[in-house]
């Protein structure tokens, strides 16, 4: 990082920059913090300091603690006499908001504009279906406590319980178009090595005695007879997956 300075006629600003590369490959700078106005850091540290150096050295203390991966303090201002409802939220889970990146670069709007075109639905598929894979890295757990997790994030679910039920069913028709969408746009994001593929495959059991149209009964390494249903995953070199199917 290093010591940004924004002159003006009436006042200087120093901020905190960081250099940073752009998805096209340009790279650019960007503004991380805002250290504050001439005026503002002379009433804060007296007459007697250079307030160029004291940003500088500011700044290489950030530097250093950042590449030691050590807590950055962030400064939050509080407003006095200012009444607050109660049994309101007031801190959100904001952990999603890295992976929500990753999704935009999966263009998975574009992905969700052409599956509304093979069905008719009225809850926002995207956001279910960006909750879910959230909900899944964050916090694996069923959908209806994936649900209550969701209300927690910053971005809370604009649908309801039973539109995460709804969506399953067109996410499982839409199977093999969602994988291959997908896959693409890794391609484009990531080098994928697909020199060496690896495939796996795992049962998972079902405390019934009946089959049905998926659940069958069939070989158990602990020779089980309970209806299972089999899992395989495909995933390219580095373990990142590439495919994977449900099947009897």
């Amino acid at each position: 990082m290093k010591l940004s300075i924004s002159k003006s006629k009436n006042t200087v600003i120093y901020y905190v920059a960081e250099s940073y590369r752009k998805p096209n490959g340009t790279s650019s700078t960007r503004t991380v913090k805002k250290i504050g106005s001439e005026t503002e850091l002379r009433e804060k540290l007296g007459d007697g300091v250079d307030i160029k150096a004291w940003c500088q050295e500011y700044v290489r203390k950030l530097t250093a603690d950042v590449k030691a991966h050590k807590p950055v303090p962030v400064e939050l201002s509080i407003i006095p006499d200012v009444p607050y409802e109660k049994n309101v939220i007031r801190s959100f889970n904001v952990g999603y908001l890295y992976l929500q990146r990753i999704l935009y670069q999966e263009n998975i709007g574009q992905m969700v504009k052409e599956i509304r075109s093979r069905h008719s639905f009225q809850f926002n598929l995207e956001k279910i279906i960006s909750d879910l894979v959230f909900a899944r890295i964050l916090d694996p757990s069923s959908k209806k406590s994936t649900y209550d997790f969701c209300q927690s994030l910053l971005e809370s679910p604009d649908y309801e319980l039973h539109d995460i039920y709804r969506a399953l069913d067109i996410i499982h028709k839409e199977m093999d178009f969602i994988q291959s969408f997908l896959y693409q746009q890794s391609v484009k994001c990531s080098q994928r090595d697909t020199s060496v593929l690896i495939y796996d495959c795992t049962n998972f059991f079902f405390e019934i005695d009946d089959e049905d149209e998926l659940r069958r009964v069939g070989f158990s390494k602990e020779h089980r007879t309970t209806p299972i249903v089999q899992f395989g995953l495909f995933t390219d070199r580095k373990g990142i997956p590439l495919g994977f199917n449900v099947f009897h």
